[in-house]
């Protein structure tokens, strides 16, 4: 009942709507809060606003305040829905809630039709009224205190089918029970024989285990279990049968074949056993001679996308045209028997089933499916009737291909109803009859055949079975009871009782006792060890974390059986004990282990480590999806729509082993640790000591496809203005590959320089990665410029970035057959990304591009501390606003990837410019910086507060960018369009500077290069002190002009050129990836501004100046000078052999100079070594050896054997180092043999052995000679 004195009416709600960006006549419209319905293309608004609590939305109405026309641009869209507007749009509303608060989350098409014109609503009200929520039933919305697993023995045991089974003495035996000191009475079996857990929060689940009423054939109260004692219990199997109407159907379990119950030894456990029942002493008003039964076949072999819920068995083709199902039916009677048959076919021409049984049939025709389809098949029923079918009915099911040899007919289920004679079969027999239902109704059963039946079971409550108190007329048992509901009962022989299936001993275990943690972390028992270390990792941080295996929920919620429901019903239990506080509900759970479709690991198990949750839709690949969200989603009223919010984050780590375990959580370590540069020269060497700090922490790369007629460049666009205009201190690249030239080859399109580009970006340091356009589970667009390869083999293990990917498929984590692109990202051990938001199934361009909005007003939002929010919370802000603002399920199919509990690596602190050139920021009028120009700024460290950081002493880093220029796409594709845009990249100095007491300056020369046009540059800062660091960016700096009074300046600049260390000699030896080292100075600084041709910093391999490495953005300034600096740039997969390398610098005044160096490249693969020598020699008291070698950052243990020309050992040195270059030297020898006596004069022999941790070894000989 609505209560009206709750009714709220919110007036003059405003739409914003947005010009088109686009011209072509397919592109939506575009409105702030609106987004494209995924599969009918309509625009949709939403919005959501607050409930009172304790009430829910009984009604809302929408009212139309103001309306205008379409635009001129807008006119020429194409508005496929049009035929469908109103005058008044229909409003979609929903309740939803977020962490106990309640929100009404409504939508509807922001446009009307009056007098046959299209307009755009641009003002409307909403009236809501209100209804109470009804009080949640004890039964289904409490919990345990504790478990009855925590105490006590117990032994788990399975069955497949419902039934009447046998737990005899050996079975115990068998089981690992010692029979000889147990009493029988302290034995009980539990279980809750519920199937498939009911999805819905509102629907009844089970609590812990129930305990089930057995029957003790022999004499329990002598205290011993004799060997022909035994035990009768009755047990449900995995798959449901319940009354649908008139019929019998089956919920199949998708999860489970076996359902599991539990015996439990416990002197202090009450027994439960068999109570007798009564007839009733009512006049019968049914006499019950016949029964209800019910048959099925499904068998899961065929799931047609992968994905989804729903399985089919047999395959239909060309070949196999024809299968015959059997179905036992005893004593069947005359009744009608309905046959009910699911089936589905796949083919380009029409198709049809032909059903038959007992000479009646039907033919179900399926129409085509054009191969580009995403729908794989379509779906159809047979329902056949059959009279007085024999007691075995054979149902054929033949398949016509209609001639296309690619055609394919599945077959879903049969299901046979049909009514027996009430008479005994077998050992035991279940049986139940719907016609005997009524109010008031009381029905005598008569059990014909019946001579060998001892008892008859009531297991209607399956818990508490009885024993029915018959009548017995010898061969007939009869027994009155009332049927107001539908009973069950099962007759029993003296042979009654099948074997269950034994599984073990089960440890006590007590999840129920769990008080609240911040983090769930649910893990396999395999992982156990290195979940464990990230969980104290986390306490580490000041989490609190419960670590709990799959099974030990499924033990508790779910009766043992592997279910996805039960892992959402345990986190329940803490969302139902919060009460009305929120702050005690988990923040994080955290799924350490992969997943797969294939819930029951049919096809291969070690993939299948944490169940998924798999869409209901299976026909159509765009509406399949698997959700990690639904585990989270647990207010007491959701199901798992759309629309429902997440109550908790989650996030999966897709490991399958311990290998990948532990390298996942050293990533995760690493992210977290503040390690310094500080100090650090030369090449870093070994990824897992490099540091974490770094201006990378500033970057974001934007990579846009070049498809469908520029979608993803705007789209992309749109986003990236957003961000500059929310977070001006990130600098983003803008990796438009429609901007670059698209290259030809035998295998397709290709874009060379885009691939080298996010190759290089990546693994110098980004903070977060996004693309928008095609893609897939092995990388990104048609045109390859992200695969396997690059993911595989990327190093940048202590700058690891984010990934926000709005593409298809692009990290299908359950998928058991393949490791996707995606997964391969977070799982490579040496680098790729810290987590992921991305794709698992087919998405759309629409909504994506809402959800990678919502994904940036989110992600560079600060916690209250300053610091950057968890990844799970990022994930919460972008779904749960994805989902008022849409409410599509293409939100789903994005999902964490990633440590949700782990925290966005953002800068801690502030930097902030005071002054450029002793002027004040904000005070005096700021001198403009000059081509050739000198310019000081000036700054400080603050919180975030505003107060100055005195105690941060450390240095900061200066990155001060030109004008921002433009660019255009290059219309590559036919249909991409050209498009202008914006870009900051053209760098006019970067150096660092110290910081004390927080305080800081900067003095440089900008390049004659730089653009003279005056427009606003750009100040980007880095700041870090060993311990946290800071960011921070000023455009106050005006650019521009040039200084007409510099001083003249015509000598170019020093430059030292190396290869990995200052140790490295020309000619020396390298392995196939070293690195380019380069010392520069001059007088007036570096020029690397890229603005004039031909004037970059440009390392030339082997003379190939069409391909030379621009360097610009690798170069930085010596700490506290602009007048030097260095590069460092990785050369990767050179050819064996000799090159040559040359580079070539400018400085401001624009004079150059270049230096040349030669090296050998041997195969890291196999050892080498070279210019293997010693000095000075001849010596008289001392030499030290030097070698050169291929096996740079690796440990490498060096040994130099000293022989006589005789060949006699006189003395061994033995040398453990890493290589941090490709040179050692400086390993000394005194000239003394192993017991320290000189060697006398002469010349003696050397072997050089030099062995690395991976086994690659090589050995040198050289001579030596020792003068007196």
């Amino acid at each position: 009942m609505s209560i009206s004195s709750l009714a709220q009416t919110k007036n003059s709600i405003n739409i914003q709507w947005v010009a088109p960006q686009s011209s072509d006549p397919n592109a939506l419209l575009q409105c702030i809060g609106c987004l494209e319905n995924d599969e009918t293309g309509t625009l949709i608004y939403s919005n959501l606003q607050r409930v009172p609590e304790n009430m829910l939305v009984d009604k809302a109405e929408i009212s139309v305040l103001e309306t205008t026309e379409l635009t001129e641009a807008e006119k020429i869209k194409i508005l496929k829905y049009s035929d469908e507007l109103m005058q008044t749009p229909k409003l979609m509303f929903s309740n939803s809630s977020q962490r106990m608060t309640p929100y009404l989350v409504y939508s509807f098409v922001p446009m009307i039709k009056q007098n046959g014109q299209v307009r755009k609503i641009e003002t409307f009200s909403l009236k809501v009224s209100y209804r109470p929520k009804n009080a949640p039933t004890r039964k289904s919305r409490s919990f345990a205190a504790s478990s009855v697993l925590s105490s006590g023995d117990w032994y788990k045991i399975g069955v497949v089918a419902d039934g009447v089974f046998k737990i005899s003495h050996s079975f115990l035996e068998d089981l690992g029970v010692d029979l000889a000191t147990i009493n029988p009475q302290s034995i009980n079996i539990y279980g809750n024989g519920a199937g498939l857990l009911a999805e819905n929060n509102s629907e009844f689940r089970y609590d812990d285990l129930t305990k089930n009423a057995i029957s003790f054939v022999g004499d329990e109260t002598d205290g011993t279990f004799d060997e022909d004692d035994f035990i009768l219990f009755y047990a449900k199997g995995p798959h449901r049968i319940e009354q649908s109407g008139q019929d019998l159907i089956h919920r199949f379990n998708h999860f489970s074949d076996t359902s599991y119950y539990f015996i439990r030894i416990d002197d202090s456990d009450p027994p439960k056993r068999l109570s007798v029942q009564p007839q009733s002493t009512n006049l019968p008003s049914e006499t019950v001679t016949s029964f209800n039964d019910y048959l099925y076949s499904e068998k899961e072999r065929v799931n047609f996308w992968e994905s989804g819920k729903e399985w089919y068995g047999d395959t239909y083709s060309a070949i196999n045209e024809a299968y015959s199902y059997s179905f036992s039916l005893p004593n069947i009677t005359s009744d009608s028997v309905k046959i009910v048959t699911r089936l589905a076919s796949r083919s380009v021409g029409g198709t049809n089933f032909t059903v038959s049984a007992s000479g009646t049939s039907e033919t179900v025709g399926f129409t085509a499916i054009p191969s580009s389809s995403y729908q794989y098949a379509t779906a159809g029923t047979s329902t056949l009737f059959l009279s007085n079918a024999p007691s075995t009915i054979n149902v054929s099911v033949g398949y016509d291909y209609g001639g296309s040899l690619t055609a394919e007919g599945y077959l879903d289920v049969i299901e046979v109803n049909a009514r027996r004679s009430l008479a005994m079969v077998g050992t035991s027999m279940e049986f139940k009859d719907i016609n005997s239902v009524g109010i008031g109704n009381v029905s005598e059963f008569q059990l014909s055949g019946a001579t060998q039946v001892i008892e008859i079971w009531d297991v209607t409550d399956h818990h508490s079975a009885s024993k029915i108190d018959f009548t017995d007329l010898s061969s007939v048992k009869t027994f009155v009871v009332d049927t107001d509901t539908l009973r069950t009962f099962v007759a029993l022989t003296a042979n009654a009782g099948s074997t269950p299936v034994p599984f073990g001993k089960v440890e006590n275990q007590n999840l129920h006792a769990l008080d609240y943690a911040d983090v769930i972390l649910v893990t396999p028992a395999s992982l156990l060890a290195q979940a464990n270390e990230l969980a104290n990792f986390h306490r580490s941080k000041g989490n609190s974390v419960h670590v709990v295996t799959p099974n030990n929920i499924f033990n508790e919620f779910s009766s043992g059986m592997r279910d996805a429901t039960a892992i959402r019903h345990f986190l329940r239990m803490f969302y139902v004990r919060a009460g009305s506080d929120p702050n005690l509900i988990p923040k994080h759970l955290l799924l350490f282990g992969d997943g797969s479709y294939d819930n029951k690991g049919m096809l291969n198990s070690f993939e299948n480590l944490i169940p998924t949750y798999q869409s209901n839709a299976h026909l159509v690949k765009t509406s399949t999806f698997t959700s990690d969200d639904f585990f989270v989603v647990l207010d007491n009223n959701a199901g798992f729509a759309a629309s429902d919010l997440l109550d908790m984050s989650v996030g999966r780590l897709p490991v399958s082993n311990t290998v990948e375990a532990a390298a996942m959580v050293e990533k995760i370590k690493k992210y977290a640790e503040r390690s310094s540069s500080l100090g650090n020269g030369g090449v870093s060497c070994g990824n897992q000591n490099a540091s974490t700090f770094g201006n990378w922490k500033n970057k974001l790369m934007m990579v846009s496809d070049d498809e469908d007629g520029g979608t993803y460049f705007l789209h992309t666009e749109e986003v990236a203005g957003r961000i500059e205009n929310d977070y001006p201190w990130m600098n983003i690249n803008k990796v438009h590959s429609d901007a670059f030239v698209q290259e030809s080859t035998p295998g397709g399109e290709r874009y060379y320089d885009v691939y080298d580009e996010i190759k290089s970006e990546v693994e110098s340091g980004v903070l977060g990665v996004n693309y928008i356009g095609h893609g897939g589970e092995v990388g990104w667009a048609t045109e390859r410029f992200l695969d396997l390869s690059m993911v595989r083999g990327w190093t940048n293990f202590s700058r690891l970035p984010f990934f926000m990917t709005a593409t298809c498929e692009f990290s299908r984590f359950d998928d058991p057959d393949r490791t996707s692109a995606g997964e391969e990202l977070l799982l490579n051990a040496e680098g790729g990304a810290i987590a992921m938001f991305t794709t698992t199934r087919l998405v759309y361009a629409g909504p994506n591009l809402t959800i990678n909005k919502k994904f940036y007003d989110t992600v560079f939002r600060r916690d209250v501390n300053g610091k950057g929010q968890s990844f799970g919370s990022i994930y919460v802000g972008t779904k749960n606003s994805y989902a008022n603002a849409s409410g599509t399920e293409n939100g789903r199919k994005f999902s964490l990837l990633g440590d949700p509990v782990l925290q966005l690596a953002l800068p801690e602190y502030n930097i902030v410019t005071d002054a450029i050139n002793d002027s004040a920021i904000g005070v005096s009028e700021l001198d403009t910086l000059t081509a050739l120009g000198k310019i000081k700024i000036e700054g400080h460290i603050e919180d975030w507060s505003g107060a100055t950081m005195n105690s941060f002493n450390g240095v900061v880093y200066l990155t001060v960018y030109d004008k921002p220029q433009e660019f255009s796409t290059l219309a590559n594709n036919a249909s991409s369009g050209l498009f202008n845009f914006e870009e900051q990249n053209s760098i006019i100095y970067k150096g660092k500077s110290t910081v004390n007491n927080g305080l800081f300056s900067f003095t440089f020369v900008a390049p004659k290069d730089l653009n003279l046009q005056y427009g606003k540059g750009k100040l980007s800062y880095y700041a870090e002190n060993g311990e946290v660091d800071a960011t921070g960016y000023s455009d106050s700096l005006t650019i521009g002009g040039i200084n007409l009074l510099a001083e003249e300046d015509n000598v170019g600049p020093q430059i030292d050129l190396y290869m990995n260390d200052t140790n490295f000699v020309f000619g020396g030896l390298t392995s196939q990836s070293p690195t380019l080292l380069a010392f520069l100075s001059d007088s007036n600084g570096i020029n690397t501004t890229g603005n004039s041709i031909g004037h970059d910093l440009v390392a030339t391999l082997d003379g190939n100046t069409a391909n030379g490495i621009v360097l610009n953005d690798y170069y930085e300034s010596d700490l506290d000078t602009y007048q030097k600096g260095s590069v460092a740039y990785k050369l990767e997969d050179l050819e064996e052999g000799v090159h040559t390398l040359e580079l070539k610098a400018w400085d401001v005044h624009n004079n150059s100079s270049s230096d040349r160096t030669e090296f050998v490249v041997a195969l890291s693969e196999e050892m080498a070594l070279d210019h293997v020598l010693n000095y000075p020699n001849p010596f008289t008291t001392y030499t030290e050896f030097m070698l050169e070698h291929n096996q740079v950052c690796a440990h490498v243990d060096v040994q130099i054997q000293i022989f006589t020309v005789s060949g006699r050992l006189v003395k061994t040195l033995n040398r453990s180092l890493h290589a941090d270059g490709f040179r050692v030297s400086g390993i000394g020898w005194n000239g003394t043999d192993e017991y320290g006596d000189r060697l006398a004069k002469g010349t003696y022999f050397y072997r050089v052995k030099v062995n690395t941790d991976n086994g690659a070894a090589a050995e040198k000989y050289e001579r030596l000679v020792i003068l007196k």
